[in-house]
């Protein structure tokens, strides 16, 4: 309405049934008992004819009550007056905002570059791009690896050509931007910058505190900075975002080159005309397109908006066993559980499915699981059951949550299917691995039998012992549970290691306690095979011998049954006395200590007279992947080579000793075990 510029006069509109200005004819048609009440106890209203043209002039309103003239001035209340002016005050911010943000300038083929160079890119130590990583017309990128690029590197490739010639368009674009801008210069640290075209004649910089870019609830909002000369942030300075703004939505043309500083936090993309170096630590959500010069970089992470990748939800596997029972009798099912400490876990709900007519599964068993001080409950119905576990502290660890017990019916098989796992209210997600459960007639198992090596070490180093088992096919064998005791004095025994053994994609959890390694491990499927079941790992003292002994060992619920044989460990120091000792009459092989080994490990042997000792390594395809030169070596007993495995991987190899004397060549040949 042309004529109504004043406040007064919109509001008086809204009073208004009809929503516009009255002519002295519209209102003397205007019944009287017409009339608006605007708040409680307020005036009455009446319309009044307009005492200005309506071309430029305020259109003027009266209010009228039993104590005022038709002419007395409106008066409004506090309250309302402040709502009128927070209104007044808002929606000019809004116009202010729409008409000082600029649009968007387009990156093309740029846009999907984290770092772009002109003549290099080069990056020391861990750089971290989630983007691609381009060059033209240059051809040297290095640093790349240890730097990684979760895109694409482009070196000279048609996108690299395609993305240099869209980010000279874009910087044109840039620059040439005119529309209401903002004059800044040199520094803007501390500030808070609302959207719009930032002009800088030379350089600018954020040095004296960080720079807020504030969107004041416009996610559209855009900033364009274009400085004439170099850009430059000093040590630990940031670009903040607030009120809705984006990386996406900031751009930085620079006209000459730009370096972000040690350990600070830059915002946009930048698009400068040289070069572009980001110090140590720096970190850019954002885009580094340098046209001409060089990209630097030192341990930086480079994010293209959109490109972060999301953080990883948090999983607990629940996982059901593959298992079989005999006719009519108890059953008890372990729920197994990866591992759920520091998840924040208090309370789970899950449900499982089965055919009614094959087993029952009415109650729970809480006795040495996860849920033993738990609060649980159940609800039993016709082929399912839900289990509901709280504690008022977070569960940890991994291994068996719970038991599942009932009863077997006649012969037949069944699934066991997860219909809801949730922890929590729904975090971290819960998966279930179904499992299956065949009741039948079965035959004796034989027992399984688990065994801790014979053996020896050197003092001080590392030590891995294998607990070594038989033949474990075909006995239904999906988690055990042993403890091994020793001398505290003599070892230390803190760890595990699964890599090469049947335990390799098991789930394994280790508790130790002093003098004690408490062992857990299971699988979704059943253990096969014999060999080495998992790597007890750890440290030798100076000497002394300790027995190694089971104290434990359960597998699945006891059954098949689980048989320890014990071992022993001798740390030994030094060389045997040669005046105590007969030389022997050929050359002996002693084996080498330690066997598994992480890094090192020496291979011992007799010498009958002194001898040039050379020693080779074979991978177990025949390849020789390492040769110890000959050394001379004089004759004795427990003499021996160092060898150093750390370059080689996981694995056994083969390896020959060579001793050539005055008398001849002789030849022994082992066998070692790296486990890293």
């Amino acid at each position: 309405m042309p004529g109504c510029g004043s406040c007064l006069a919109i509001w008086w509109r809204r009073l208004q049934p009809s929503g516009h200005c009255f002519s002295r004819n519209e209102y003397s048609a205007y019944p009287k008992r017409s009339r608006v009440t605007s708040w409680p106890g307020a005036p009455i209203a009446y319309p009044v004819p307009c005492t200005h043209s309506h071309y430029g002039q305020a259109c003027q309103r009266r209010i009228m009550n039993t104590s005022t003239t038709r002419n007395s001035p409106i008066h409004f209340p506090p309250v309302l007056r402040a709502v009128l002016m927070m209104g007044l005050t808002i929606a000019m911010t809004a116009q202010l905002v729409s008409a000082q943000s600029p649009a968007p300038v387009d990156l093309g083929a740029a846009a999907n570059f984290g770092v772009l160079g002109g003549s290099t890119v080069t990056s020391t130590g861990a750089t971290a791009i989630s983007g691609d990583l381009g060059l033209s017309p240059g051809t040297a990128i290095d640093g790349f690896p240890p730097a990684t690029v979760t895109g694409t590197i482009h070196i000279n490739t048609p996108e690299a050509v395609n993305g240099q010639a869209d980010l000279t368009t874009a910087y044109n674009d840039a620059a040439g931007r005119s529309t209401n801008p903002i004059t800044v210069a040199g520094n803007i640290g501390g500030q808070t910058l609302p959207p719009g075209l930032y002009k800088s004649q030379t350089s600018l910089d954020v040095s004296s505190g960080d720079l807020t870019l504030d969107a004041q609830g416009d996610e559209n909002a855009v900033w364009i900075f274009q400085v004439g000369s170099t850009l430059t942030t000093t040590s630990g300075r940031q670009v903040i975002l607030t009120g809705g703004a984006r990386a996406s939505n900031v751009f930085w043309q620079v006209g000459t080159s730009a370096t972000i500083g040690t350990t600070s936090a830059f915002v946009g993309s930048i698009l400068a005309d040289q070069s572009i170096t980001l110090e140590t630590g720096a970190t850019l959500n954002g885009r580094a397109l340098a046209r001409i010069g060089a990209a630097s970089l030192d341990g930086n992470s480079v994010t293209v908006p959109g490109n972060a990748p999301p953080p990883p939800a948090e999983e607990v596997t629940l996982t059901l066993p593959v298992t079989g029972t005999e006719p009519h009798g108890p059953i008890a099912l372990p729920v197994m559980t990866s591992d759920i400490a520091d998840k924040g876990v208090r309370s789970y709900e899950f449900n499982v499915g089965f055919d009614p007519g094959i087993i029952t599964l009415d109650g729970v068993n809480t006795v040495g699981t996860l849920s033993e001080d738990a609060v649980v409950t159940i609800d039993a119905t016709f082929g399912n059951i839900t289990v509901a576990g709280v504690r008022a502290t977070d569960f940890a660890g991994s291994g068996v949550l719970i038991y599942l017990t009932g009863t077997s019916g006649s012969s037949g098989e069944t699934d066991l299917l997860f219909t809801e796992v949730t922890f929590n209210e729904g975090a971290p997600v819960g998966i279930g691995v179904d499992g299956h459960i065949r009741v039948s007639t079965a035959q004796p198992v034989d027992p399984v039998t688990l065994t801790l090596p014979v053996t020896g070490a050197e003092p001080r180093v590392g030590i891995a012992l294998p607990v070594l088992t038989g033949d474990i096919a075909n006995k239904g064998v999906l988690a055990y549970d042993f403890t091994v005791g020793y001398d505290t004095d003599v070892i230390t025994l803190d760890s595990v290691n699964t890599v090469g053994t049947l335990s390799e994609d098991a789930t394994v959890t280790v508790d130790t306690t002093g003098g004690r390694i408490h062992v857990v491990g299971f699988r979704n499927t059943h253990f096969s095979g014999s060999g080495v079941l998992v790597y007890l790992t750890g440290t030798a003292s100076d000497a002394g011998t300790t027995d190694l002994t089971f104290t434990s060992l359960t597998l699945n619920n006891g059954t098949p049954e689980g048989i320890g044989v014990d071992g022993n460990i001798q740390i030994t120091v030094g060389v045997a006395n040669e005046d105590e000792a007969a030389l022997p009459s050929a050359l002996v092989l002693r084996g080498n200590y330690p066997n598994p080994f992480r890094s090192s490990t020496r291979i011992s042997f007799d010498l009958s007279q002194a001898a040039e000792v050379q020693v080779e390594v074979f991978d177990m395809l025949g390849r020789q992947v390492m040769v110890l030169p000959s050394t001379p070596i004089p004759a004795g007993t427990d003499q021996g080579r160092r060898l150093d495995a750390s370059a080689l991987s996981t694995g056994t190899y083969l390896y020959r000793v060579i001793a050539i004397s005055s008398t001849g060549t002789q030849v022994t040949s082992g066998q070692i075990s790296l486990v890293k």
